[in-house]
């Protein structure tokens, strides 16, 4: 550890004060640990960073991991870089978060709820436990960021990778490298190693992934806020220039996704509107359908009454069983001024007596030469008519009252053929 109290409770720095009266406040016995208030020693030398430590065996909350000299210089490194950086705000070495009763390895405070804990985590730890001490630190309102040691970075030789990448063998898979940002800490080089979804990662394992790794100088390290999930990040100005490339990348892939949603959701919406016009259309039709009536045909007719009155009456034909299929209004219909269920009812007739006495296939043009005496039309439109009869014999065909080559020998009249592909029948607008 790097913070002591003194016999007068004031705070004592082990990289700030002097060494000399460190080491004489340690032999007599008066520096204390500022978490348990026990007894705590001093020492250092030139290849070893000056620190404070429990005796062997004393039970303290500071003391869950040994204090190994990566651990020790990253912290003062962090510390070190906050303290250069960020002169205004209140960061510490070491300090206790009273809400969750846990020691932040670095504490930075900005005011204004930004509040942060860095953890130089080198030693092993089960992810039980690092899952539980970030949960503490969500508990607390507090934006924890980990900077693992050496012994969490194991590069891999691979030659099956590109150029600027590296291959590493990772640990806490599930729990750090799916988030925005992991990162290294290289106390040696003064270097933390940054590597996240924002510069691109492989997955070749579960455990194993082709990385495009960001080298940080600490001396150069900022903290910068970004739109993302995981809100803050480590990083300088070049590693901050390629995340704005990613954000910039990822805005234009959000804008035509969304335009494409936006798209099919039209699509969708019009596809809607024409089942709900349809659904309309079909039940203004079965009104029409269902108000049907026989004597209101024959007050639109004349000479033909006697025509329409010999064929409903052959086939039996009520105001309550009459066929939907011998009233529709077809596209096209003007070019035929006779009554609908009279001229449809009349092709159908004609068919089905030419199926009989001929046992031949039907060509419209020969129905229609058979049939124009009895009907009404405008003989310049001869052409538009024999192709309307035509349609209709095409239309009886799908609703299935003959095959392509023998007409079927019955009309299959029954109450609910008023409707039958009555989607068909209904004329486009």
């Amino acid at each position: 550890m790097f913070v002591a109290l003194d016999e007068n409770r004031e705070k004592q720095f082990a990289f700030h004060d002097d060494k000399v009266r460190l080491k004489s406040l340690s032999a007599t016995k008066k520096l204390y640990c500022p978490n348990c208030q026990k007894q705590i020693f001093f020492r250092g030398g030139p290849k070893r960073i000056h620190h404070f430590y429990h005796a062997a065996h004393v039970e303290c909350s500071f003391v869950g991991e040994p204090e190994t000299q990566e651990h020790l210089g990253g912290k003062l490194a962090i510390y070190n870089r906050l303290k250069e950086q960020y002169p205004n705000a209140y960061v510490a070495l070491e300090e206790r978060i009273t809400k969750t009763n846990q020691i932040a390895d670095v504490y930075a405070d900005f005011g204004n709820g930004q509040r942060f804990a860095f953890e130089v985590q080198c030693a092993e730890q089960t992810a039980e436990k690092w899952l539980e001490r970030r949960k503490l630190y969500a508990i607390a309102g507090i934006t924890d960021i980990w900077l693992f040691g050496a012994n969490y970075y194991k590069e891999i030789d691979s030659e099956d990778i590109e150029e600027s990448e590296i291959f590493l063998r990772l640990k806490y898979l599930q729990q750090t490298v799916k988030e925005c940002s992991v990162y290294f800490i290289d106390v040696k080089n003064n270097l933390v190693k940054h590597i996240g979804k924002f510069f691109g990662i492989s997955y070749r394992t579960e455990t194993r992934a082709s990385i495009k790794m960001q080298q940080i100088p600490i001396n150069e390290m900022k903290i910068f806020k970004i739109p993302s999930p995981c809100k803050y990040i480590l990083g300088n100005k070049l590693s901050y220039e390629k995340l704005q490339e990613y954000f910039i990348a990822r805005s234009k892939e959000a804008a035509e996704l969304w335009h494409e949603r936006k798209k099919q959701n039209a699509i969708r919406m019009q596809r809607i509107q024409q089942r709900q016009e349809q659904q309309k259309r079909f039940h203004l039709y079965k009104k029409y359908l269902n108000n049907f009536s026989i004597e209101k045909v024959l007050q639109r007719m004349s000479h033909r009454k006697v025509l329409f009155k010999r064929l409903i009456k052959e086939y039996g034909l009520t105001d309550s069983n009459f066929p939907g299929i011998f009233n529709i209004q077809m596209q096209d219909y003007k070019f035929i001024h006779t009554p609908y269920p009279l001229w449809q009812l009349l092709v159908f007739h004609k068919a089905i007596k030419h199926n009989y006495s001929k046992k031949q296939l039907i060509f419209s043009k020969y129905l229609f030469q058979d049939i124009k005496a009895q009907l009404r039309y405008d003989f310049i439109d001869s052409k538009e008519v024999a192709t309307l009869i035509h349609s209709y014999l095409v239309l009886l065909e799908k609703c299935g009252f003959w095959t392509k080559k023998r007409f079927i020998a019955s009309i299959r009249i029954h109450s609910q053929s008023k409707t039958i592909y009555y989607q068909s029948l209904i004329k486009k607008n």
